[in-house]
């Protein structure tokens, strides 16, 4: 029979700000520690900068399109040390962390790798934002709460 236990893994979202490492240690002050995912996500250049119609129809396009391929591979370099510091960070406050990074849209990506996982828990930090600030800049944590069928632990910004 297999075995029916929840996962105990945690997943810990780190961007390398403050509030993300705030989050983290927030997190292993209530759980203590234990099993941890620490994961980075990068938004690949064709997402940011939006939807080309004309790409490949050109010489100069094709190589645009050879740039967002560079870039994305810069960008998931980053991403990588910034989980791998991340996953630092976790394992000096208890943590037995994996270091991870996954590409897209970030908000979506967390979601989609928690169950993955299976995660037990999400742990998000916040920057605070409200009214037409967060509006226009969007909220991670909030776009995690709202479409994620797991607990989600938001950690405020420091006062």
């Amino acid at each position: 029979m297999a075995d029916a236990s929840p996962s105990t893994t945690v997943l810990l979202a780190y961007d390398g700000s403050d509030t993300s490492g705030r989050a983290i240690e927030r997190a292993a002050a209530v759980l203590g520690g234990g099993p941890a995912v620490v994961l980075t996500v990068y938004e690949p250049t064709a997402s940011i900068a939006g939807y080309d119609p004309l790409a490949g129809v050109s010489e100069g396009v094709g190589r645009v399109g050879g740039l967002e391929r560079e870039m994305d591979d810069i960008g998931a370099q980053v991403a990588q040390r910034t989980a791998d510091r991340g996953a630092e960070l976790a394992r000096e406050h208890g943590f037995e962390p994996t270091a991870r990074t996954a590409a897209g849209k970030v908000w979506r990506a967390i979601v989609d790798v928690a169950d993955e996982l299976d995660a037990s828990l999400v742990v998000i930090g916040t920057r605070g934002h409200t009214g037409i600030q967060a509006m226009m800049i969007g909220s991670v944590a909030n776009g995690v709460v709202h479409h994620s069928d797991r607990p989600v632990l938001v950690i405020p910004p420091a006062s």
